[in-house]
């Protein structure tokens, strides 16, 4: 099937035409060159040139500022799972107690979910028993944030500064 560019192009403004022109490689050739014959048809001002210029000049800069963030985070979680990913014989302590608090935060957020559904249960009266494991789930929503704050406060005190703004930040 073949697409009829004139007909579609024809009543585009010049703003929209100057913008397929610009990027031809978003675009069929036969579109570009359809633009183009009719761009070279009118009258095409100073104004609306620049405008389009500085349209694809932004689109370029936000791509740009997008590939440096993904770039960063992408250092970040490599920087982060370093011990992991490319052990070596010299020790950071303070990437494997970042490591460790970050399992230590995934373990809470399973016991919490897990308390909460079987919370949810008892109180539908599904399950309407209160058992010792119950109070056990209970137990380790109170002892695990009690465990990651002495970490985080006594690694800090041994000279981990900045362990907490590298976790935090992740």
């Amino acid at each position: 099937m073949e697409i009829d560019f004139y007909q579609q192009y024809k009543e585009y403004s010049n703003v929209d035409l100057l913008k397929i022109v610009r990027r031809p490689a978003d675009y069929q050739l036969q579109a570009v060159d359809v633009a183009t014959q009719i761009l070279s048809q009118r009258q095409v001002t100073a104004e609306e040139i620049q405008f389009v210029d500085q349209y694809l000049q932004d689109i370029e800069s936000s791509a740009k500022v997008k590939k440096e963030k993904v770039d960063a985070l992408k250092y970040k979680i490599t920087d982060f799972f370093e011990p992991i990913s490319h052990p070596s014989e010299n020790v950071s302590p303070s990437k494997w107690v970042n490591i460790l608090l970050f399992v230590i935060a995934i373990q809470y957020v399973w016991s919490l979910f897990n308390t909460a559904k079987r919370l949810i249960r008892f109180l539908r009266c599904d399950y309407c028993r209160l058992d010792v494991l119950f109070f056990a789930e209970l137990l380790t929503l109170l002892y695990v944030p009690v465990i990651f704050f002495l970490l985080l406060q006594n690694f800090q005190c041994l000279g981990g500064i900045g362990l907490q703004t590298e976790f935090l930040q992740l």
